[in-house]
């Protein structure tokens, strides 16, 4: 059965390690990643800020690629994204609802401990883009926003860096 997941968190929270340790033994999975997707399109003088100047742009481009790309492909596919961008004027804002329908039938939100992250990406970076306060804030919308697609029949499945692999197997 091939499924469309998209796996969230915020910035630094280890969603590449995650793919490249945990998942990289599963056959037939297809990984790919929102902002290369993005930036194979337009110059994205944003790359790199961890703030987005138009989302919706954004957003409908990845919608429309993502759409063509599923029709084609029957593979699992593991999509390295978010549920909330910040803009650029570090206001949080919701991927809309529509992205969601009828394009992916899974979430995996991976989260972790503030200070872990802003560590990490310090470490990956060699500067914190963003403010411990702000990541927390991120990590939090993203979760109430899990929730809500959670009820709209999407399924969600929770899990950190520590997490077993009994959490998240089921899926793939």
């Amino acid at each position: 059965m091939s499924r469309k997941i998209i796996l969230s968190g915020v910035h630094g929270v280890g969603k590449g390690y995650f793919i490249k340790s945990r998942l990289a033994h599963i056959r037939n999975l297809t990984v790919i990643s929102a902002s290369e997707i993005i930036a194979q399109y337009h110059d994205a003088e944003d790359a790199g800020n961890k703030r987005v100047k138009n989302v919706g742009e954004n957003q409908k481009l990845l919608f429309e690629t993502l759409k063509i790309y599923f029709e084609k492909h029957k593979e699992t596919v593991l999509l390295d994204g978010h549920l909330v961008i910040l803009d650029e004027n570090d206001s949080i804002q919701r991927i809309p609802l529509s992205f969601f329908e009828g394009m992916f039938d899974t979430i995996i939100l991976l989260q972790d401990d503030v200070d872990s992250i802003y560590d990490k990406m310090y470490k990956r970076d060699g500067v914190h883009k963003l403010e411990k306060n702000l990541i927390e804030q991120i990590q939090e919308k993203e979760r109430e926003y899990a929730k809500e697609l959670e009820q709209q029949g999407i399924e969600v499945c929770y899990i950190t860096a520590s997490s077993k692999e009994e959490t998240y197997s089921h899926l793939f």
